[in-house]
């Protein structure tokens, strides 16, 4: 049903969409870090408790590559240092299916109600409830987010962001 509605392209192309604004930001917030600036906080936490370290920003920073499209960019494959490569590679993957969802198995599961796909009544309830897994997914993201506190730079989005849990 996603491919004859078109779904599975447009998710395809919002994964590339944000994969091209991380790789270019990344490596702006990097060459701000690299010059003595101030890079944003958030994003300096978050690759810190993804495993790379401050004292890893110069491997990325070394690793910053001028693409076709004349941009600066940092991505997995342009980091020599394997530790710092797959902690780049996993930040980006949490992250993308963040920011693009795509409910994982377990969650369809749920929305489907458990039955079995193929049979006739796991097929029902796949097409009666198509769209809920999405919903279900954003449900969840949303409360790991409520529940570690990830909201911004100030509290006063926390406060924005509790009437999704009430």
């Amino acid at each position: 049903m996603f491919k004859l509605y078109g779904l599975n392209a447009l998710t395809t192309a919002h994964q590339e969409m944000y994969i091209d604004l991380f790789t270019r930001g990344l490596a702006e917030e990097i060459k701000i870090w690299k010059e003595g600036g101030k890079m944003d906080e958030i994003l300096k936490q978050n690759l810190i408790e993804a495993g790379i370290e401050e004292s890893d920003f110069g491997v990325l920073f070394n690793s910053i590559t001028k693409t076709g499209d004349d941009v600066d960019r940092i991505g997995p494959t342009s980091i020599d240092d394997a530790k710092v490569s797959a902690s780049l590679r996993s930040y980006i993957k949490k992250y993308m299916r963040q920011a693009v969802i795509m409910p994982d198995v377990g969650t369809n599961a749920q929305a489907t109600l458990g039955f079995q796909k193929g049979t006739i009544i796991g097929e029902m309830a796949r097409v009666a409830t198509q769209y809920q897994p999405f919903m279900l997914a954003m449900s969840k993201l949303l409360y790991r987010r409520f529940a570690n506190g990830n909201f911004g730079k100030n509290n006063a989005n926390r406060h924005k962001m509790a009437h999704f849990m009430g």
